[in-house]
């Protein structure tokens, strides 16, 4: 798979193009410490719509510098769509993906015609302890992220996998993560955001609950 030259690093992506779809171009966007294949192969290649899932700068296989706040990685999301000249698109986005698809509405209105917000939330509060965990001991993230992130009925293939994508990233990557969301609020801002949105949660979610 192919990687994209931006003003913030060359990034890796998978892509998935449907030709003359009647549906706008899929963009995915992962969380804290992931990387696209936290993306479930069935929506990376959707038979419907094009689909591009990009591993944010020095996430996965991308090279660059990780961001301390959302709004840098929702430009890098902005420059990524804008070099490869793609129409408007519906941004999906997870956990700290969702925080970056409502940034992109709010900042980069051009590039988006619908959201999905999955796992997330107009803020993105984080436990002090998993701050620290981020900073100091990934091993000790990964256990509580496994432990509050996954519902009784979550397979143990998934839980495997975003174990091992904590307990092998980079530190000072997964801690800018951590950073960036622990800042994020535009709680006071979503009424500005109009174009259709689909928000899904988990009712076993300790991360983001629903209520």
């Amino acid at each position: 798979m192919p990687t994209l030259e931006t003003p913030q690093g060359n990034l890796y992506y998978t892509y998935h193009v449907v030709e003359n779809s009647a549906f706008p171009p899929l963009i995915l966007v992962h969380g804290a410490g992931g990387d696209h294949l936290i993306w479930p192969a069935e929506l990376r290649r959707f038979p419907q719509a094009s689909v591009y899932a990009l591993d944010l700068p020095a996430h996965g296989r991308s090279d660059g510098q990780a961001q301390n706040t959302i709004l840098g990685y929702a430009e890098s999301v902005y420059q990524f769509w804008h070099a490869l000249k793609l129409p408007p698109a519906v941004i999906i986005g997870h956990s700290m993906g969702g925080a970056i698809a409502q940034t992109i509405a709010l900042n980069f209105s051009e590039m988006i015609i619908g959201l999905v917000l999955i796992g997330t939330g107009p803020y993105l509060t984080v436990n002090p302890k998993i701050l620290d965990a981020a900073r100091n001991d990934l091993n000790a993230l990964a256990s509580m992220i496994t432990r509050w992130q996954w519902g009784p009925a979550a397979s143990e293939q998934l839980r495997q996998l975003g174990d091992q994508q904590l307990r092998t990233g980079n530190p000072d990557v997964v801690y800018a993560d951590y950073v960036a969301c622990s800042t994020f609020d535009v709680s006071t801002q979503l009424s500005q955001i109009t174009i259709p949105t689909l928000v899904v949660g988990g009712t076993a979610d300790k991360m983001t609950p629903l209520a």
